[in-house]
């Protein structure tokens, strides 16, 4: 896997030199309905958004639950603390992607 460019290391607020604080989106593994569940390491005050595409080329913002399952699905989300966190995405995709907002 390779990894994210310092500057972006240095917007996401992870570090460069950790690779377990990375700015990435891994998944995790697939429920029995064959929906993913996907890992990122967020850091505390960051927003973020999911995206999905089958293609490559048009990319939607997909609504994800957080840890734990129970949660209420949100298209973005500005994590309360630093930690690494699993997604549950609500839609299917071949792709995915995270997208830091602020």
């Amino acid at each position: 896997m390779t990894g994210s460019s310092d500057y972006v290391e240095y917007l996401a607020g992870t570090f460069a030199f950790l690779s377990e604080e990375t700015f990435a989106l891994k998944i995790e593994g697939f429920d029995e309905d064959r929906s993913s569940r996907l890992v990122a390491f967020l850091v505390s005050g960051k927003t973020y958004r999911v995206e999905s595409t089958t293609d490559m080329k048009a990319w939607t913002s997909v609504p994800v639950r957080l840890d734990p399952a129970e949660a209420e699905s949100r298209i973005s989300f500005t994590s309360a603390d630093t930690r690494e966190a699993s997604l549950w995405p609500a839609n299917p995709a071949t792709f995915y992607r995270l997208v830091l907002l602020r």
